[in-house]
């Protein structure tokens, strides 16, 4: 039996968010181009990849069925911010601060995994 229930549901909403949000900004990050032709030519440009939309939809739809059931599937700090500042919400600041911490560093730790396991990425383009 878990003696203290607050410091395990801080710790599921900080392993759970972050493998999701990670999951996800890995899914964004690999979707964007298709990989270069091996040797790459010099004057190779970018392509863009065609089901770049869907890629990042699954990524979402993963991620969101990763995490839903336990933490709510936030994924996104915004989701987080818009749920704190809402009429007749249940999240305190420092519930808040947690997911947010958590997805910051789930956003990083996903950035990293696609920058050292895909050989050319690039950002996601605006």
């Amino acid at each position: 039996m878990v003696k203290n229930v607050s410091c395990y549901r801080w710790f599921r909403i900080f392993i759970f968010e972050t493998i999701a949000t990670s999951l996800l900004t890995y899914g964004i990050m690999c979707s964007q181009y298709m990989n270069p032709p091996f040797p790459r030519p010099d004057a190779y440009q970018p392509v863009l990849n065609p089901g770049h939309s869907i890629f990042q939809s699954c990524a979402l739809f993963l991620s969101l069925c990763f995490a839903g059931q336990l933490t709510g599937g936030h994924c996104n700090p915004a989701v987080t911010i818009s749920l704190l500042i809402s009429r007749g919400n249940r999240i305190t600041f420092i519930v808040a601060f947690n997911y947010i911490l958590s997805q910051f560093i789930g956003a990083i730790i996903g950035g990293v995994l696609a920058w050292t396991l895909v050989d050319d990425f690039t950002i996601p383009a605006l």
